[in-house]
């Protein structure tokens, strides 16, 4: 698995590319609730102290990093941000709520598909409860993270630093102050970096 920073940079970076498209009351705390639903997945690892093993269909990697995992905890960080908008006499309605939905179910599913692209550790139970197998994409390019600290941490966080920070610099960038060509180029840059790590790791 990538580590729970990974994770969070990634999804707070997809809801800030979109920041355009979410109703200006929610554009502030949505990208992180995203972040937070994205990090939710990996607390199954408190199942090691109870007793739950790896490849337990309840075990890390399982169940919590199942797409119908990611569509609940879209559905409470919903009910979040519509708590938060309750007063507001603009409050989002209709296809705004759905699209904003449909953000945040993407930015959990991002866990899941995040951990297929790992070298290391069992599958992912993606398809759970309908499939228990544990699937990995045909490139794992991203090096697993250890649980817990330990001292191969660091060369993970590096190069999760190199893969996924730049694109959410280029998410932050890309509604920004600068100017209209600054800000895409800025974007583009982060986006460029960020496939560029990944090429580089993958040997290209």
């Amino acid at each position: 698995m990538p580590t729970i920073v990974g994770h969070a940079l990634v999804a707070a970076g997809v809801l800030n590319f979109a920041r355009p498209l979410i109703p200006p009351v929610w554009r502030r705390s949505a990208p992180l609730i995203a972040a937070i639903l994205a990090m939710m997945p990996d607390a199954d690892v408190l199942g090691f102290r109870w007793g739950i093993e790896y490849g337990a269909h309840f075990g890390h990697r399982g169940a919590s990093h199942s797409l119908v995992f990611a569509a609940v905890t879209a559905c409470l960080g919903l009910g979040r941000l519509k708590i938060q908008a309750h007063k507001d006499p603009q409050r989002p309605r209709g296809a705004q709520v759905a699209f904003v939905y449909a953000l945040l179910f993407l930015a959990a599913a991002t866990h899941p598909l995040l951990d297929m692209l790992t070298d290391g550790g069992l599958g992912v139970a993606l398809l759970a409860p309908w499939s228990w197998s544990r699937l990995f994409f045909h490139v794992t390019p991203i090096p697993v993270s250890p649980i817990g600290i330990a001292p191969d941490l660091l060369p993970v966080m590096t190069w999760e630093m190199a893969f996924f920070l730049p694109f959410f610099l280029g998410s932050l960038a890309a509604h920004s102050k600068l100017g209209g060509r600054a800000r895409a180029l800025a974007a583009g840059l982060g986006l460029a970096a960020s496939a560029g790590a990944f090429l580089f790791r993958l040997g290209f």
